[in-house]
């Protein structure tokens, strides 16, 4: 297990040191249930540093049954996500804003490297990110006195306004926008 479980990756003892960046790379963990898990695959995928070709992270290949337990997990926790209420996911959809905001830099770096961008473009991403959440949020708050009926017609209105189309899933986990 690795040693901080909130982190997304563990460093191996030993790991050899790409060539490249003289870096150790990540090994990357599987998040299912709510939790970190490192997968039982024998196969792992390089991440590559597209600026130096210098491998970053091994990425698993995860296993069916771990592929399973995440979706599992997904649609067990999908329910009390649906009946929990707007202003409660609103509360959800600020603290993902402050922990933007406390990481942008973080997140610039991580960015930058995985894509191979310069900073600016990164954190040019980043903060557009962060405004896309400050957008939902006033969306969401702009919708409160709405029924639902009204929601749904107005938020139609809007994803068309701004270019983005809903592509729904019929697996009842929820559903995602993406640019046009």
């Amino acid at each position: 297990m690795p040693e901080n479980p909130k982190r997304y990756y563990e460093i191996e003892a030993g790991a050899k040191a790409d060539p490249l960046n003289g870096e150790a790379p990540k090994k990357l963990l599987y998040y299912a249930g709510g939790e970190w898990k490192e997968s039982k695959t024998a196969k792992y995928m390089p991440c590559y540093d597209p600026s130096t070709g210098a491998v970053i992270a091994q990425a698993p290949c995860c296993t069916a049954a771990e592929v399973e337990e995440a979706v599992a997990a997904a649609a067990k926790a999908y329910p009390a996500w649906r009946d929990t209420p707007v202003t409660k996911r609103v509360q959800v959809l600020f603290r993902l804003k402050v922990l933007l905001d406390e990481h942008l830099d973080e997140l610039t770096e991580l960015l930058a490297r995985e894509n191979g961008k310069k900073w600016d473009e990164a954190q040019g991403d980043v903060l557009k990110v962060i405004e896309v959440v400050e957008f939902a949020l006033a969306t969401a708050a702009s919708f409160r006195p709405l029924g639902l009926l009204a929601y749904k017609r107005r938020n139609a209105a809007l994803t068309r306004a701004i270019g983005l189309r809903a592509r729904g899933v019929s697996a009842g986990l929820g559903s995602c926008a993406s640019r046009s």
